[in-house]
């Protein structure tokens, strides 16, 4: 090899090295405004929509507590179970956001079970671990790295404005770029008869050869996707825990209200409104905060202030049984933190408090339900938990931040295997091996040799089947 050639490898190799990886995150929360059917919003599908910088829904508690009613453990069993903590676990191994390194994440995560992709089945898993983190805050990158923003239809023409709701974890710039896959949009779909979405960009990768899912913030069905029958992630990207780090690094300071079933020490209650109304409050909290402005002097309690991110996030399934009952459920949960509140004539404290939350439901609930109709895509139905503070957070009205709060539910169909025919092009015989006649399977799988798990518990390989090819 001659000095040149070495000299250009070398130059090379330190471009490479000192390249950075284009990556970017998007946020979700309370749908604004300008985000209806006419840009781009599933009315059927979409309960958060696309958020700028700045305007980020977050847990305002370090604890998420679960559970699993008795619809899902009828259905999916001890194994449905599991499947789910092994989503939760991926969330709960993270470590505080002030730690992290995103170096130490991969660029993708998504593999593919070619037997589970034959069968139609969905990893349970996986499709858990997308909606967790939406529910955390983070929405699909790739389908609002473009995204129309205003329709507007003068004569004679229609006119659109696309905007980038993607953004780069380190830099926080938009950005095209979701975990070094350059996306773009090839067209703009334009149904005004669709009773669902009436217009929208149609997001695709620029490079035709991307066989992966580029994040695990991905919901299916719900924005073009390359997950599909047989996808499995076996943890989450370097984008997904940077969207994450951007929302609860405790450098990220948001006027908050703690849930309603949060309270402090024994002594006085500021609301969240901060009207001044003071309210006793039965708390077995100790250490509150004295303030020389409430009468007598007493321990008060702030339900609003000044909150960083809370750093780390951990779900935590607690209950006085496995099944959740609504008759006499009661969890009580506590942690300290450190808020800046604002005292008279606008003097600001940072203060140190002991927060008691006594929870009469879970955050989130896992349920299995019979979603067979056409406003259930995908399967599955969650609720809307967020809550705007923007009417708190400043004078200029905008689209947040926000928090997420329970109760909420997160339920899976039970309809089980199942067959999609439409006049007149598919009213082939249900045996049909043409996989968009089939629709979703519940399954368990991964990466191993070992056969996958069919759900409902108890059904076999052999069932599903008989089902897919008719036997053959």
């Amino acid at each position: 090899m001659n000095m040149r050639c070495f000299l250009s490898i070398l130059l090379l190799l330190g471009v490479m090295v000192g390249q950075r990886q284009a990556c970017g995150f998007s946020l979700a929360g309370s749908p604004p405004a300008w985000y209806t059917d006419q840009t781009g919003r599933s009315l059927i599908a979409d309960v958060y929509g696309p958020m700028n910088l700045g305007e980020e829904y977050r847990w305002a508690v370090p604890q998420i507590v679960y559970a699993f009613d008795e619809s899902f453990l009828n259905y999916f069993g001890q194994r449905g179970v599991d499947e789910i903590e092994k989503a939760i676990k991926i969330l709960n191994d993270l470590p505080p956001m002030s730690d992290v390194d995103l170096n130490a994440y991969p660029t993708f995560s998504m593999r593919v079970n070619h037997r589970a992709r034959d069968l139609s089945l969905f990893d349970i898993k996986s499709f858990t671990l997308q909606i967790l983190l939406e529910q955390m805050g983070l929405a699909t990158s790739t389908r609002f790295t473009h995204t129309l923003r205003i329709r507007d239809t003068p004569p004679n023409a229609t006119n659109y404005l696309v905007v980038m709701r993607n953004f780069d974890p380190v830099t926080w710039e938009p950005t095209a770029y979701v975990n070094g896959q350059l996306w773009t949009y090839v067209s703009i779909y334009d149904n005004q008869d669709d009773p669902d979405t009436k217009a929208s960009t149609i997001p695709e990768p620029v490079d035709p050869l991307v066989l992966a899912e580029p994040a695990a913030a991905t919901v299916p069905n719900f924005a073009p996707t390359l997950f599909g029958f047989g996808s499995y992630f076996t943890g989450l990207t370097r984008d997904d825990v940077g969207g994450l780090r951007y929302i609860y690094r405790p450098e990220n300071r948001n006027v908050e209200v703690l849930p309603t079933d949060a309270t402090g020490g024994t002594g006085v209650f500021i609301g969240g409104g901060g009207s001044g109304s003071w309210t006793p409050i039965p708390s077995p909290s100790t250490n509150a905060p004295t303030d020389p402005n409430v009468p007598g002097g007493g321990p008060v309690f702030y339900a609003q202030g000044i909150r960083g991110g809370v750093n780390r996030v951990q779900w935590v399934r607690a209950g006085p049984g496995v099944v959740y009952q609504p008759l006499g459920y009661q969890v009580t949960n506590r942690f300290s933190e450190q808020v800046t509140v604002v005292i008279t004539n606008g003097v600001q404290r940072s203060i140190s408090q002991s927060v008691v939350r006594v929870l009469t439901a879970p955050d989130i609930l896992f349920v299995a339900s019979d979603l067979a109709g056409p406003t259930t895509p995908g399967g599955m139905r969650r609720t809307d938990n967020s809550t705007s503070n923007d009417a708190i957070n400043g004078a200029l009205a905008l689209d947040g931040p926000g928090t997420i709060d329970g109760p909420g539910t997160i339920e899976f169909t039970k309809v089980g295997l199942s067959y999609f025919n439409s006049q007149p092009s598919l009213l082939s015989q249900p045996a049909s091996t043409d996989p968009f006649t089939r629709l979703l399977v519940w399954g368990a799988f991964d990466g191993t040799t070992n056969d996958p798990v069919i759900f409902p518990s108890g059904k076999s390989i052999r069932d599903v089947e008989e089902a897919v090819f008719g036997g053959r």
